[in-house]
């Protein structure tokens, strides 16, 4: 059976307030989703432990990654933890990196390997229809954002047109990645100017079986 992580989110004082606050929601959960093991939500957990709870998170996003590293999907017991609601790199921030980064590497990976099946070609010569040259395959190289692999005399493109569409195609996507990453930070850096607490809020919950 599969699983994810279910959290909640309590700007609250103690953790007792935090404990019966969350175990209002569970309630809820039961009534809803019911008492089953696989209900895919926080119907599981009967209490809370806390963890670190006197070194807060410096951002969401690193408690988060804290409750997923460590809880196991069968642990009825809720992981609560703080975080600095207005310091380090939110959730969404981070999520936008990483894509960006998802989409890098695809980039690389499909280019690489594009590069090494020329290399591995039994003739050690390779033509260019850019010059009409024929020149030694271990001297061609990637250029243009990644997106071609070019000739050493002329700068022309040894690849076929698919091969470069298929490229073009995932700097595209990148590039898209790039772009929603910027948006998102400069959102992001709005709403924390606007904020300008130093609030400390809870994180709880776990890994839920479905």
């Amino acid at each position: 059976m599969g699983a994810h992580l279910e959290i909640r989110i309590y700007d609250l004082e103690s953790r007792d307030k935090v404990s019966k606050a969350f175990d209002i929601d569970c309630q809820n959960a039961r009534h809803e989703d019911g008492h089953g093991g696989y209900s895919g939500s926080i119907a599981q957990f009967s209490c809370i432990v806390t963890k670190r709870e006197d070194r807060p998170f410096a951002s969401e996003y690193e408690a988060e990654e804290f409750i997923a590293d460590n809880h196991q999907k069968w642990d009825q017991t809720a992981f609560a933890v703080k975080f600095y609601a207005n310091t380090g790199i939110s959730a969404k921030v981070k999520k936008a990196e990483e894509a960006t980064k998802k989409a890098y590497k695809n980039l690389q990976d499909v280019i690489r390997s594009m590069i090494e099946k020329i290399k591995s070609r039994k003739s050690p010569l390779i033509s260019c229809k850019g010059c009409g040259s024929k020149v030694n395959k271990k001297y061609i190289f990637i250029s243009g954002n990644n997106t071609d692999i070019v000739c050493p005399l002329c700068r022309a493109s040894v690849m076929s047109v698919t091969q470069r569409k298929i490229l073009q195609g995932l700097y595209t996507k990148l590039e898209k990645a790039r772009k929603n990453a910027d948006e998102v930070m400069k959102a992001e850096a709005k709403k924390a100017e606007a904020k300008k607490d130093d609030r400390i809020l809870w994180l709880v919950g776990g890994w839920v079986s479905e």
